[in-house]
């Protein structure tokens, strides 16, 4: 379930999410709390598919925009340009050759859709919905683990596990344990919080 950002000091991201020195909070709600602040996001991305079916991981790269309370875009640039849009309840997924022009790709797949529904609220700390339920788990990293609760869901996922950085109100990476001892792996680099995201970045052309 593991997107491109551009990196702001230190003070500035400190500044974004009103951070204190104390770190995280000890509780899922309090961790729920420390995201809240989060209106909007970029970021790059790391994606390492694996599966037995594969003689090695399959990797990916690109850059992820989130805009509160649920428009979110993954745009992979390599090995290949592939985007996905979703915002206003709407979504498109396309790919983009080397000349730039674009192909609809109608896959309707399922639980591509659902992850990235997801992965918006968990950006702002919504982990509990009628997908998942939520366990805080203390260690290094300390992690958010999800629980598939609905059947649709428990077909194709295991269990994810969301790591918390060291830094307040940052997702290190999003672990996607899958049937068939296949996993997907979404590492964040170089992340900005609470920039400006204009509008067109998210725009669904009918």
């Amino acid at each position: 379930m593991a997107l491109a950002f551009r990196s702001l000091s230190s003070a500035a991201i400190m500044a974004a999410l009103c951070l204190c020195l104390t770190g995280w909070a000890d509780t899922l709600d309090g961790v729920k709390r420390d995201l809240a602040d989060i209106k909007s996001l970029s970021c790059d991305f790391r994606q390492k598919k694996t599966t037995p079916l594969l003689a090695k991981p399959l990797v990916s790269e690109g850059r992820m925009y989130f805009q509160a309370p649920s428009s979110i875009k993954w745009e992979y640039t390599k090995p290949f340009r592939d985007v996905l849009v979703l915002d206003k309840g709407k979504s498109l997924h396309y790919s983009i050759d080397e000349g730039g022009t674009k192909k609809v790709i109608e896959d309707n797949s399922p639980a591509r859709t659902v992850i990235f529904e997801e992965i918006a609220g968990w950006l702002q700390g919504n982990f509990e919905s009628r997908n998942f339920k939520a366990v805080l788990k203390q260690g290094k990293p300390r992690l958010i683990v999800l629980t598939p609760k609905a059947k649709g869901v428990s077909s194709f996922v295991t269990k994810i596990d969301l790591a918390l950085s060291d830094r307040p109100g940052i997702i290190d990476y999003i672990k996607i344990h899958e049937k068939e001892n296949a996993s997907t792996v979404l590492e964040f680099r170089n992340i900005e919080l609470n920039g400006k995201i204009d509008a067109a970045v998210f725009r669904i052309e009918e």
